[in-house]
């Protein structure tokens, strides 16, 4: 996804999104005491192919993009990465992993399944926990491409429901 995330008179800012990541992370339990905090690692650009997802978005994208605005205006130009970084495959990975941020949109976080290795059910009831329900997007068993407000406001309403109606 390409996504305009700033504007001054002096610049355009862009972003490109991995909306669909290979890439896994983990999330760990390290106390019984539910005030602990969970050790989490999210992984990100561990599986190759997201990187090589954003480096193509970027030569597909923003490179032809940018070279049609400075047809447009010769003020206009590439800052980063710059066309050198574009050219070198080398260097247009240590840009993506260099500049690489997570913006929102958490999700998936807590596997939900009967197989193993699942974390909670299908009502967000978790596995070994007694009366622990997880009902947000953390519960979402795909990664959705576009804003989980959505979802995670169908998973609360249903799980709620569900506790209410026993």
């Amino acid at each position: 996804q390409i996504m305009a995330t700033g504007a001054t008179t002096q610049a355009l800012y862009l972003s490109v999104l991995c909306v669909n990541p290979e890439s896994r992370g983990t999330l760990k339990i390290q106390s019984a005491d539910p005030l602990k905090s969970m050790l989490g690692d999210f992984g990100f650009l561990t599986d190759e192919r997201d990187v090589k997802t954003l480096m193509a978005a970027l030569r597909t994208y923003i490179a032809p993009m940018a070279e049609k605005m400075g047809e447009l205006d010769a003020a206009y130009s590439l800052v980063a990465p710059a066309p050198e970084v574009l050219a070198d495959d080398g260097k247009l990975e240590d840009y993506v992993r260099t500049s690489f941020i997570h913006t929102y949109h958490d999700q998936c976080s807590v596997r939900m399944g009967a197989e193993a290795g699942a974390a909670v059910n299908g009502w967000g009831e978790v596995y070994g926990v007694e009366d622990l329900v997880v009902a947000d997007a953390s519960i979402i068993p795909y990664h959705m491409d576009g804003n989980t407000s959505a979802c995670a406001y169908l998973i609360g309403c249903t799980i709620a429901k569900h506790l209410v109606e026993g």
